[in-house]
């Protein structure tokens, strides 16, 4: 039979541990398995236990949980892995000291630098820079992406002038994320976020409102001919985005097994707002970038200036009037038919085009612009300044 220990002893115990320094023992020890008040001075806590118990553990219930979460606590590297999984965009710069701590992190595309509250946020969410988020829901930037990857012709944010109609007493314009076209069909793409279960707290329309909402976009695009596809994107995580698309019509629709789905996802993490200044960067018209990007020409502006006062470019109405001057000025050679014009302006009238298409097919960024009238071909387009000095007018 064991020995019974003496109050002092099993005191001396409990300073021997080294780890209950800040546990106060409140009554007098009467053997190993009667419970003791305790009072632990951390979390000013009075708890119950018994001295067995207590000489094997960290303290009071508090305490164990702190201990658990240490022990479960991810290493710097592991941490930074698993945030550049989900967060690709966003760079941990800061030392990681749990999951419900501050961390510093560093945006890596306007690279301002903030503080996400909880570090779990990087590894369970997709976080949006404070500085240059440009308020585009992160699943409508994954449709567009995966509809550009696959080289689909498709409008987004469309206005129907048929898609008008009347909601509490006033009129409504009804707008649909996505519209393409097929050889036999056309479709309208909408990408539902959660709003659509729940309605965030800012907005004006219920939930039976939302409903209705959507049953008259769906009974209009059906009268008008559009086969309506919904995806429910009220999870916003990139998996579950991903299996709520292939188990839609799309599937039915689109090749997605071509999509690369790893480049749409990074790509849906940056800002339109950095690929506009880069766009600007780049010497194009805000009329080019608004055409690139499938926003309005607001929007474009909007996003410069922003840009502009993170000096992520160096735009401004005046530059923007003096670089669409000089573009127009520019001379430009039509390669199929090796005339020359003085200027994107008159190219442009002549064959009834865009001036802004001339100029995306100089930069490369189109592959013609406008046909011929008579030959009813594609127009390759090149500035004059860039092939004068070929043999292209030799032959």
């Amino acid at each position: 039979m064991s020995k019974r220990i003496t109050c002092n002893e099993f005191l001396e115990r409990k300073k021997e541990t080294g780890r209950l320094d800040h546990i106060n023992v409140l009554e007098e020890y009467t053997g190993h398995k009667n419970k003791l008040k305790c009072f632990c001075t951390r979390h000013s806590i009075e708890f119950y236990t018994t001295p067995e118990t207590l000489l094997s553990s960290h303290g009071c219930k508090k305490c164990g949980n702190e201990e658990t979460t240490k022990a479960k606590l991810l290493s710097q590297d592991e941490y930074v892995k698993k945030a550049n999984i989900k967060n690709p965009m966003i760079k941990v710069i800061g030392d990681y000291l749990g999951s419900y701590k501050e961390i510093t992190v560093e945006c890596c595309d306007c690279h301002k630098v903030w503080n996400v509250k909880r570090a779990i946020y990087l590894i369970i969410k997709v976080k949006k820079c404070p500085y240059c988020s440009d308020a585009i829901s992160f699943p409508n930037k994954l449709m567009f992406n995966i509809l550009n990857d696959l080289h689909i012709d498709f409008d987004n944010e469309v206005n129907f002038d048929w898609c008008k109609f009347y909601l509490n007493g006033e009129q409504r314009q009804g707008r649909y994320d996505f519209v393409l076209s097929s050889s036999s069909n056309k479709y309208i793409i909408e990408m539902d976020g959660s709003f659509h279960e729940k309605p965030h707290g800012y907005s004006v329309f219920s939930k039976e409102d939302i409903k209705l909402i959507d049953s008259i976009k769906d009974n209009l695009a059906y009268l008008n001919n559009y086969v309506m596809i919904r995806i429910n994107c009220s999870n916003v995580d990139f998996d579950a985005i991903k299996t709520e698309i292939y188990k839609s019509e799309l599937r039915s629709i689109l090749d997605l097994d071509l999509v690369d789905w790893r480049l749409c996802y990074i790509n849906s993490l940056r800002s339109r707002l950095i690929e506009a200044c880069e766009l600007w960067n780049r010497k194009l018209s805000t009329t080019e970038i608004s055409n690139i990007l499938k926003i309005s020409i607001r929007t474009t502006i909007n996003y410069l200036k922003r840009g502009a006062r993170l000096t992520l470019c160096d735009y401004s109405s005046s530059k923007s009037r003096w670089q669409t001057l000089e573009k127009q000025r520019l001379k430009c050679v039509c390669l199929n038919t090796k005339e020359v014009f003085n200027s994107i302006t008159i190219a442009a009238r002549k064959y009834n085009t865009f001036k802004t298409s001339i100029s995306a097919c100089c930069k490369n960024m189109s592959k013609y612009a406008g046909k011929h009238p008579i030959t009813n071909e594609n127009l390759h387009w090149e500035y004059y300044d860039e092939i004068k000095h070929c043999n292209f007018f030799a032959a």
